[in-house]
């Protein structure tokens, strides 16, 4: 799987010309609802993965966060 894609679907929703802090949460990076359907949309277009929305609204909800449950579940559908 090719994270890097996971890496543009992030900081694009959240409109970032250049990467922030991967470690940083999404809602403390500035994201919003629309941007979590983006996400999760954009995931499932590229990378084949489901993922439940809320799990972004979580105070742990970083890029690297998103990034080992990906990895470690290989979905994170209802989580």
């Amino acid at each position: 799987m090719n994270l890097n894609v996971l890496d543009d679907i992030y900081w694009d929703a959240l409109k970032m010309k250049e990467s922030g802090d991967p470690d940083a949460s999404y809602t403390d990076l500035g994201g919003n609802s629309i941007g979590i359907f983006k996400i999760t949309s954009s995931i499932k277009e590229r990378l084949g993965i489901t993922i439940d929305p809320v799990i972004l609204l979580s105070d742990d909800a970083s890029l690297n966060n998103l990034k080992k449950a990906i990895l470690n579940e290989g979905s994170i559908e209802n989580v």
